[in-house]
């Protein structure tokens, strides 16, 4: 349940609608868009979520969570209707085995990692622009259309977080309909210039696409600095940084931190929880100063684990057998939110891998959610990437949760030796001041604030 939290804005009556393809119950990257929802919605904003029908093609489906505003699936009747073809092909197969639950989770990650690995392909070559959900573009319009032309259900303003980029289109389609309707485009990615996926020709063929869309946006908000200039520059207007956050289940073990014991366990227990994807956030230098430690230390199993937890996204599991370090190294699968915030509180140590495959100047301006969860642990972070002035660090920093550490075998190794051989701690010593500056309730009001002004 959510603990009612009282804000500086009265009770409004405004109606928003919420435009994002990712949300709950999918369990990737929906935290933003799904606490935006609920707190504007207890500030007294009469919200609707607009989003697409969820099904496991586009990632892991956990459950829905408590919800105090109005919710509205489009269906996305390709994918819908492959979803159902993939459906009646597990049914078959299942007709014919015993084991049904374990064939149906090597079906689904199967299936998951080629579809996913073609779409990649498909978004190398043509850049964002590749939309898997575009096809929802045509009757989330007229949704919309339908609601503005009822004056009892007609919204006062509307959010588009993306990514992907369709949700963009449709604000901007929806704003030159209703000029008058606030709109508020938030990227939590960028469109044209991806920074995992855009080239120079998607760049050339995109821009002036974004333009179009974006340009009669009332505001454009993003997540960090980098991408801030980034969307200036295109932009030539202002652009506001509206940080991701924690929640209010993270929220109250904030309160806890300061009286949270660390026990000295001979086991020392580090954990990652969140997913892994090929070149951009990969644990393999972790791992091989993992293959490295146990050479030198053939009593390391003793000493130290590595639990993974989440979406692998890459083959993990054949990462760890093929350096031997399976005895210390173990993936865990996939645990649903609540689960995942006590192994992180009862971790000795907490792995962030940051962007640790990409070029230096985009690790600097990526944050992802995940960080915003672990530094309300009370568990120390050690953070691996590249260059240690990323925005990233720069949170760990200001709130004394962790340290950095490069992304190189050896200075990993040097670092885990101290910690596991040497048995020495690390700088941890939380500002709960600065920790409670990323609360979502922050977060939420500030939206307030330019839906308001």
């Amino acid at each position: 349940m959510h603990e009612h939290i009282e804000t500086k804005f009265p009770k409004a009556k405004k109606r928003i609608c919420l435009i994002t393809h990712y949300f709950p119950p999918l369990f990737h990257i929906s935290k933003r868009p799904y606490y935006l929802a609920y707190h504007l919605s207890e500030m007294g904003y009469k919200v609707c979520v607009l989003t697409t029908s969820k099904i496991p093609l586009y990632g892991y489906i956990g459950k829905y969570p408590e919800i105090n505003f109005e919710l509205v699936e489009i269906p996305n009747k390709p994918f819908d209707l492959l979803n159902k073809l993939l459906e009646t092909t597990r049914k078959r197969i299942n007709q014919n085995q015993r084991k049904i639950e374990k064939i149906d989770q090597n079906i689904d990650r199967n299936i998951l990692i080629k579809l996913k690995g073609f779409r990649d392909l498909l978004l190398k070559i043509f850049g964002p622009n590749f939309d898997i959900v575009m096809p929802w573009i045509p009757p989330a319009v007229f949704y919309i259309i339908r609601r503005m032309k009822d004056e009892k259900k007609a919204f006062d303003a509307i959010i588009s977080t993306s990514p992907p980029p369709s949700v963009h289109i449709i604000g901007g389609i929806i704003k030159r309909l209703f000029p008058s309707l606030k709109w508020i485009a938030d990227y939590r990615d960028l469109w044209s210039h991806d920074l995992y996926f855009s080239n120079k020709f998607s760049a050339k063929i995109s821009e002036p696409i974004e333009k179009f869309f974006i340009s009669k946006a009332d505001q454009i908000t993003t997540i960090s600095e980098y991408l801030r200039k980034k969307m200036n520059n295109m932009m030539n207007k202002e652009i506001l940084i509206v940080r991701n956050s924690f929640g209010e289940k993270e929220l109250t073990r904030v309160e806890k931190i300061n009286t949270k014991k660390r026990k000295k366990n001979k086991i020392k227990n580090f954990i990652y929880t969140g997913a892994f994807y090929p070149v951009r956030r990969s644990p393999e230098n972790f791992f091989k100063a993992i293959h490295i430690l146990k050479k030198k230390y053939p009593e390391l199993k003793n000493l130290m684990k590595v639990e993974i937890y989440g979406v692998p996204n890459i083959p993990i599991e054949q990462m760890i057998k093929d350096l031997n370090i399976q005895d210390i190294v173990q993936y865990r699968g996939i645990v649903d939110i609540n689960e995942s915030l006590k192994i992180q509180e009862e971790a000795d140590y907490l792995l962030f891998f940051n962007l640790t495959e990409i070029e230096n100047e985009t690790e600097k301006g990526i944050i992802t959610g995940k960080l915003y969860e672990y530094i309300t642990a009370g568990t120390p972070i050690i953070s691996i990437g590249k260059v240690e002035d990323s925005e990233a660090n720069q949170i760990i920093k200001e709130t004394e949760t962790g340290i950095f550490v490069k992304n190189e075998p050896e200075e990993i190794v040097k670092t885990l030796e101290k910690i596991v051989i040497e048995n020495q701690d690390i700088h941890f010593s939380p500002n709960i001041d600065k920790i409670l500056e990323f609360s979502s309730v922050k977060m939420a009001e500030k939206f307030a604030e330019l839906i308001e002004h």
